[in-house]
């Protein structure tokens, strides 16, 4: 994020504008900023152990759960980089609290109405306070003096990684014949943060210039939905029925019009100038075909541990067993982290991402023939987590890659890309669940899964191998990065 000092744009003082040093304690604001974090990621993942039990109240298919992660992807992937600029005009804390205020009224949504459509809006605010992660760490560097900025985003930076295992777990205990209970947890958690965030965090440094791409943000959306809806309703529909052909053409036309707005934005929601560096447009395909992955995974696993034994397959756990599951991903994913630092240290921060790539591939490929025992199951996500020290390997390298002084615009351009690839691959999971059902239920087939698991690995080994193409002529070391975050050297 640029500063008033390096882009011109005179900072706005608020009321709360003290110094760093006479600002909040700083473990009073760290809990809050936890909680708020904590309260995001415990409604996104709180679907995951009960997807079974959602779809059977629901009355829903294979499309419509993997529509449920698609639609939050897509949400964190848009409203992230437009939340990160109206923390900067508006104040951190004005813009955390409006998204937990979203999540609270997701939630609301979720537990009345019981359908569809309410259940995909209601999902889409909840992910509201995960898209605000920007806003978090930006609210500890305002807040917080330098020494103590390290520790505070150390300590947040563990959040997401235990906070899936946490949830996953106090889903399944709490879980009955009801979806809507855990989800009224969620609730209560994020009232609480909203009133300590309320409490605690200060409104930050505002910047005049809080110019958004609302415009760009909507036309994102239209292209991304309408190619969604395509992929996911075409074989149904037919390939070449009124329906699908003017969904093509309304997601072509989208996505014109859309590259045609962002060229000419002020402020683009993705800055398009940073792909004529081929080492950016790698990067971005990459972290879209391993979150694509990510995202397979979690739909797949947590369908395919609660199928009945009686299909010949699957292992008939309730929602507590598959919380004990997805702690064996938390753990691996914990130990990614000492691991991720150690392998960027010792051979770069490339290798860490392609390593993680490739063990993520290697989760989901070896699961294939080692699907039938619980154990060996366990062995293969506990790969998958391991995959996870592909993020920070993909953080430094951008780093190290991204142009001078379009480091943040490189950053923004990965997220987008990052979680509209999560979207496209919980969609395309979903078709093929679908598409592969047990005759007579709703429960896929075998074959559904293994040409699942297959289109995972693929994807993730394909990450791997584009991580090893990275161009590294011109790439900067973590020495050279400059204080601001924009590497010194760029690639040439």
């Amino acid at each position: 994020m640029q500063t008033a000092k390096n882009t011109g744009i005179q900072p706005e003082p608020g009321p709360d504008d003290a110094p760093s040093e006479a600002g909040p304690q700083p473990v009073p604001l760290v809990a809050a900023l936890g909680l708020a974090l904590f309260s995001g990621i415990y409604l996104m993942v709180a679907e995951v152990p009960i997807l079974p039990l959602i779809a059977r109240q629901l009355g829903a298919g294979s499309i419509v759960l993997g529509w449920t992660f698609a639609v939050q992807m897509l949400v964190v992937g848009v409203s992230g980089p437009l939340l990160g600029r109206l923390g900067d005009a508006w104040g951190r804390r004005r813009t955390l609290l409006l998204t937990l205020s979203g999540a609270v009224l997701g939630t609301l949504v979720v537990i009345t109405f019981v359908n569809v459509p309410a259940f995909l809006i209601g999902r889409g605010l909840q992910a509201l306070p995960v898209a605000a992660i920007p806003v978090v760490f930006s609210s500890v560097r305002d807040a917080l003096p330098a020494r103590r900025i390290p520790v505070a985003v150390s300590v947040l930076g563990l959040v997401p990684t235990t906070g899936v295992g946490i949830t996953a777990v106090t889903v399944g205990a709490l879980t009955g014949d009801d979806y809507r209970l855990p989800f009224g947890v969620g609730a209560v958690l994020a009232v609480a943060a909203l009133v300590w965030v309320a409490r605690v965090v200060p409104e930050g440094t505002r910047y005049r210039d809080g110019h958004t791409d609302v415009a760009g943000a909507v036309l994102l959306v239209v292209w991304v939905v309408a190619l969604l809806l395509t992929v996911s309703h075409g074989h149904d529909w037919g390939w070449t029925s009124p329906r699908v052909l003017g969904l093509i053409a309304l997601a072509t036309a989208g996505l014109a019009l859309w590259l045609v707005v962002e060229r000419r934005a002020r402020a683009p929601i993705a800055d398009l100038q940073v792909l004529r560096r081929p080492a950016v447009l790698l990067l971005l395909v990459l972290a879209a075909l391993t979150n694509a992955a990510f995202q397979g995974i979690t739909l797949l696993a947590s369908l395919f541990q609660q199928t009945p034994t009686k299909y010949g397959f699957g292992f008939g756990f309730t929602p507590f067993q598959v919380g004990l599951m997805t702690l064996v991903i938390s753990a691996g994913a914990l130990c990614a982290i000492p691991l991720g630092a150690w392998l960027t240290s010792a051979f770069g921060a490339k290798t860490t991402m392609w390593v993680g790539s490739l063990l993520t591939a290697l989760g989901a490929l070896l699961w294939i023939p080692l699907h039938g025992s619980p154990v060996m199951y366990a062995v293969t996500a506990l790969l998958s987590g391991l995959g996870g020290m592909f993020i920070a390997g993909k953080a430094v390298v951008l780093m190290q890659i991204a142009p001078p002084g379009q480091y943040g615009v490189s950053l923004g351009m990965t997220y987008v890309m990052t979680n509209v690839g999560g979207s496209f691959g919980a969609t395309v999971l979903g078709v093929i669940m679908a598409t592969h059902m047990i005759p007579g239920t709703m429960h896929p087939s075998e074959s559904a899964y293994s040409i699942g698991y297959l289109v995972i690995g693929l994807c993730a080994l394909v990450g791997a191998v584009i991580g090893l193409l990275l161009p590294t002529r011109g790439m900067g070391s973590l020495d050279e990065v400059s204080p601001h975050g924009a590497p010194a050297t760029a690639v040439h």
